[in-house]
């Protein structure tokens, strides 16, 4: 006895055709990708805000380690009583008994033996003067702009000592430019801005800025 016709359909139509395979095989590749795709942005996007803060904190401890040095080589070091650009004295100006700074040959000179007393120049290039260095457990940069440096990497450029930071800023680089800012201080040497940019390992880069005055 033959199965009826409408019994043999059914029978052929169960399961899937190759074309019908194939289709379905493209829409989940595409659905895949699509989703992939979302997944890695947003995995970038949740560790930026990370990198945020690591660069501020850095940038900022990086600011105040600057700040904190002297406006200029031939500053006075030993608590900024005296400023590059002027005449240094010790009593009052241009009277008996005074004294005043010898830059030429770095040492105090009576003004009754010479009354001729000289201004203190500042530096006239920007930069760490010969022997100055900051790295492998020493740090002798005395004056703001000793610390231009073109990018270097975060680690090794090292904290205040001079020893190098912590693994959490690791792929980290910084560069930092040091210019003169006579608008900011109303003079050729009165002030200089600090620009330091911080690279993050996703490629952004953060600017800090600061000021340093001649005092």
């Amino acid at each position: 006895m033959c199965p009826k016709p409408a019994l043999i359909r059914s029978i052929t139509q169960l399961g899937f055709t190759l074309v019908e395979l194939v289709v379905g095989i493209v829409v989940m590749a595409v659905a895949f990708t699509i989703i992939t795709t979302l997944l890695v942005t947003q995995s970038r996007d949740s560790i930026d805000p990370l990198h945020q803060m690591r660069a501020a904190e850095l940038g900022q401890s990086i600011l105040n380690e600057i700040v904190s040095r002297s406006y200029d080589q031939y500053s006075d070091h030993n608590g900024g009583l005296y400023r590059c650009g002027e005449i240094w004295w010790q009593g009052d100006a241009n009277v008996s008994g005074s004294s005043w700074f010898d830059q030429a040959n770095q040492g105090w000179v009576a003004w009754d033996a010479d009354p001729n007393a000289q201004i203190v120049l500042c530096s006239t290039s920007l930069g760490p003067e010969a022997g100055e260095v900051r790295g492998g457990g020493e740090n002798t940069f005395n004056d703001v702009d000793d610390y231009i440096t073109p990018y270097v990497d975060a680690v090794s450029f090292g904290d205040t000592l001079g020893q190098p930071l912590n693994g959490v800023y690791q792929n980290f680089q910084l560069k930092i430019d040091v210019v003169l800012a006579p608008s900011f201080g109303g003079g050729p040497d009165t002030a200089k801005r600090i620009d330091l940019t911080i690279l993050s390992p996703s490629g952004n880069e953060q600017l800090f800025s600061a000021y340093r005055g001649n005092y």
